[in-house]
């Protein structure tokens, strides 16, 4: 992804809102809020910075001749760390400084003023920014999770700890935090501000040159749940993280249940994590073919065909018995298709004078099972946020399984007369008619394409049921992630070819006229699967406001994200005997890249 300098953000144009912060571009009436050059490049924002510091200053920026302006209204975290109109940083505080501490009276020192500001400016004259003897600090580079963190030669390592020891005190302590990478993700807690920008030796704070580095190590960044009390987070880059699941969504800066522009980014660099790719999808597997009916042999039945997903052909008749006995029907497996009917039994005469009997009969071949339905593509790839608060994409549909074809029916056995006049089945011997022959399978139906897996969102910010500042920050859009092709539907099997009946058995004293059975009937073709859809692309984001939320005000958003690319539907397969084809499905829906966008209440 596209991304500016960071020469040209810390020491360019836009280190005047980074660095020196002394521009507040924002027009803020009644609560809404306006972005500058919130589409333009990044020639013209910066221009409209420098053109903006001649006229304005924001809220505990140092002017050009040190002195401190308050500015009414600023929903910056520095507005409440500045002095009155009075005080000067020329070396003459009179907002707290030393008077009357001691180094050991802690009560005392961590009454002082001196609210780190972007400036680095040492109001109380305790030698840094901030209060020396009332902060916890913080350096990934030099710091150690076995040190106490109560001072800058004893700083710990990660921020989580540094929070946690900020929470022991009432109330919480400021945490310092010097230059490097924290690769964590970082809960904040209601009352500890954090504070970047710092000198890792001698604790000095210029945001434009000690880069402070947030990346988190799961799918967010920053998370702040039910913040309730005053909370700066201050001269940092906050990366959002890359995510490392497929389709996985990253957030750099997640809020919920913080209503109170209680919350506050300021002095900060924001960027969207690259979201994750959706998976792509193997095809549909084929159908297997019907088995072919078994032959009758001599009075035994012949055998039904076999199939793999339950559309057997029916068995045959059996001509050894009288009377002798229909052909069974075939099966489709449980799916709505054809499937072939038995054939009738000859006529037979058991225990009677009956003049003759007739020949088994075929019963009905198997029909063909219908080809499957595309996939579908949902109309947007907006999503929605599920009730912990994470995004869900908007997700396509698979192609819809082939029909199996229908099993074909068995034959009917020939029947058989017996003679009342003598040639009654005399001793072991029995009746003899030739069985009928098997029903071939139905063809298994091929299996719908899978849907491809849909592209994760980059979101810069979550903001749900919460009101937070976002104050002289620079946001990028990250990479919204492609959706994954789908599947090809599979192809239909082919049905199963009958199996033959059997002529009547050579035997003596048997009775009269045994009959030949029937042929079975042959199964119908599987239908091929429907294709697959393509995955939605995912999109890239600045701010999603969720429910009851808002951002108070803005400086500048910059457009610099990419949405992701969306996955390519598949076609359908082809039926077993050619004749249908499963429904070609369409690719994924388009993604977009949004500086904002509202979402609804969570249910």
């Amino acid at each position: 992804m596209r991304r500016l300098p960071r020469n040209v953000l810390r020491h360019g144009a836009f280190g005047l809102v980074l660095g020196a912060c002394s521009v507040d571009d924002v027009a803020t009436t009644g609560g809404d809020t306006t972005s500058t050059a919130t589409s333009s490049t990044t020639t013209a924002t910066a221009t409209d910075a420098d053109a903006d510091a001649s006229t304005s200053t924001s809220a505990g920026s140092g002017d050009a001749d040190g002195s401190t302006t308050a500015t009414t209204g600023s929903t910056s975290g520095v507005a409440d760390s500045t002095s009155t109109g009075d005080d000067t940083t020329d070396g003459d505080s009179t907002s707290g400084g030393m008077i009357g501490c001691e180094r050991d009276d802690t009560d005392c020192l961590c009454n002082e003023i001196d609210p780190p500001d972007p400036n680095g400016n040492d109001a109380n004259g305790d030698g840094i920014d901030g209060l020396l003897g009332c902060s916890v600090f913080v350096s990934a580079n030099l710091g150690s999770e076995a040190n106490t963190g109560l001072s800058p030669d004893d700083p710990v390592a990660s921020l989580g700890l540094a929070v946690a020891i900020s929470q022991s005190f009432d109330p919480p302590r400021d945490v310092l935090v010097a230059e490097g990478t924290y690769g964590e993700t970082v809960t904040l807690a209601s009352g500890t501000s954090l504070y970047g920008g710092y000198d890792e030796t001698d604790w000095s704070r210029a945001i434009n040159l000690n880069e402070t580095t947030i990346v988190g190590d799961t799918d967010r960044t920053i998370v702040a749940s039910s913040v309730t009390d005053a909370t700066f987070v201050d001269g940092f880059s906050i990366f959002g993280p890359n995510a490392a699941t497929a389709g996985g969504t990253t957030y750099a800066v997640w809020v919920r249940n913080s209503p109170g522009d209680l919350l506050t980014i300021g002095h900060c660099e924001v960027t969207g994590g690259i979201a994750g790719d959706g998976t792509h999808q193997p095809n549909g597997a084929d159908g297997g073919d019907g088995g072919m009916g078994g032959n009758a042999v001599d009075g035994a039945a012949g055998a039904s065909g076999a199939s793999a997903c339950g559309a057997i052909g029916g068995e045959g008749g059996v001509g050894s018995v009288c009377p002798s006995e229909d052909g069974d029907d075939g099966s489709a497996g449980g799916d709505a298709s054809v499937v072939g009917t038995g054939g009738p039994a000859g006529l037979s005469n058991c225990d009677g004078c009956f003049d003759g009997a007739s020949p088994g009969q075929v019963g009905t071949a198997g029909g063909p099972g219908s080809s499957g339905a595309a996939g579908s593509a949902p109309m947007s790839a907006n999503g929605t946020f599920d009730i912990n608060g994470f995004w869900i994409a908007s997700s396509s549909t698979s192609g819809t399984d082939g029909f199996n074809g229908g099993g074909g029916g068995g034959g009917g056995a020939g029947g058989f007369d017996s003679d009342p006049f003598g040639c009654d089945i005399a001793g072991n011997e029995e009746p003899c008619s030739g069985g009928g022959g098997g029903g071939g399978a139905g063809g298994c139906g091929g299996t719908g394409g899978a849907a491809g897996g849909a592209g994760g969102a980059s979101f810069a910010f979550v903001l749900i049921d919460s009101e937070i500042v976002v104050s002289n920050t620079i946001v990028f859009l990250g990479d919204g992630g492609d959706g994954g092709d789908g599947g090809a539907g599979g192809d239909g099997g082919n049905g199963g070819s009958a199996g033959s009946g059997s002529p009547p058995c050579a035997c003596t004293n048997c009775g009269e006229e045994p009959e030949p059975g029937a042929d079975g009937m042959p199964g119908g073709a599987g239908g091929g699967g429907g294709g697959g859809a393509g995955g939605c692309a995912g999109p890239a984001i600045g701010i999603a406001t969720v429910g009851d939320a808002s951002v108070t005000q803005i400086v500048t958003l910059i457009q610099d994200g990419t949405a992701g690319s969306a996955g390519a539907g598949s076609t359908g397969g082809t039926s077993g005997d050619g004749a249908t084809s499963g429904g070609d499905a369409p690719d994924g829906c388009a993604a977009f890249v949004a500086e904002t966008l509202s979402y609804p209440a969570i249910p």
